[in-house]
């Protein structure tokens, strides 16, 4: 049986094996290893400046005496830092006990208080502490930009709707969805060409493997807010896709319709699941350093 205890609003599980359960829906996940250490990173954004962490590290190494070590700190665009706190009141944690020894934690709804938003999680895993020395280490990103895009969108929430609008006073669905991500601070930027809803669905369909952008496919079922959905038949043009709203939670669409409609929240009716043709989240991932 797992044993828990409360710190500072983190769980600590100490698991007897591979079996504890992560995160039923996370938004994305992340890999970091090096030789001998190895940490799974679950991460489920609660919105722009919040986020669930579901860590787990792994000793896979068989040298004696050197112990994997982790770390977590959020930060926004501008590089600013938060450090995570792991039981201890530490902002590392040290894995003991050798080859094959591994412990899962959680922290929910961390909501750093000095950044507004989290650009990314950067996750630091090492073999060796300080005192052993360091054998080995890697840093890799996680980037929340699903959740920024939403926030940058729904900052435009009552502005007008004009057929290839773009910005700043009047939008098109496409429009809204190109123009909130690459408000973004380092976003890397859609390719030139991508501008319709249909050019946006066909790169998202296209370039699912992790990169520093890239597009998870979504079930409706784990659909989570700012999730970008799809549409057919809403135009008579002959496209693939004629629409693309925004995800708001509690069965809604953010999006820009009409000119009657505007740039507003809406039902998602009957008209629109029947016309759905997928959803995508927008996350990315990039190794910063190793050795």
């Amino acid at each position: 049986m797992a044993v828990t205890a409360s710190l500072s609003g983190i769980l600590f599980v100490s698991a007897p094996s591979a079996s504890a359960a992560g995160l039923s829906n996370p938004s994305g996940t992340l890999t970091v290893e090096c030789a001998g250490a190895r940490a799974f990173i679950q991460v489920d954004w609660k919105g722009a400046n919040k986020v669930t962490v579901r860590w787990r590290i792994d000793d896979t190494g068989t040298a004696a005496n050197i112990s994997p070590v982790l770390r977590i700190q959020a930060r926004d665009a501008d590089g600013s830092a938060a450090p995570f706190v792991f039981p201890g009141d530490n902002a590392y944690f040290i894995l003991r006990g050798g080859n094959g020894h591994h412990e899962v934690g959680l922290r929910s709804d961390w909501n750093p208080s000095n950044l507004a938003d989290i650009n990314r999680l950067r996750v630091r895993v090492q073999n060796g502490t300080t005192a052993q020395g360091t054998h080995c280490y890697q840093e890799r990103d996680i980037f929340n930009w699903t959740r920024i895009g939403y926030r940058k969108a729904v900052d435009q929430q009552g502005k007008s709707y004009v057929l290839g609008g773009t910005g700043p006073n009047s939008f098109d669905c496409s429009g809204l969805a190109l123009t909130s991500y690459e408000a973004i601070p380092h976003f890397p930027d859609f390719p030139s060409g991508v501008r319709t809803a249909e050019q946006i669905y066909f790169w998202m369909r296209d370039n699912t493997s992790p990169s520093k952008r890239y597009a998870k496919p979504v079930a409706t079922s784990d659909l989570k807010i700012g999730d970008l959905l799809f549409f057919e038949r809403t135009a008579n043009n002959g496209r693939v896709a004629t629409h693309v709203a925004f995800w708001a939670g509690d069965n809604k669409l953010f999006h820009a319709l009409s000119p009657q409609f505007g740039i507003d929240f809406g039902s998602y009716s009957s008209y629109f699941s029947s016309r759905f043709i997928g959803a995508y989240r927008v996350l990315g991932v990039a190794t910063v350093a190793n050795g």
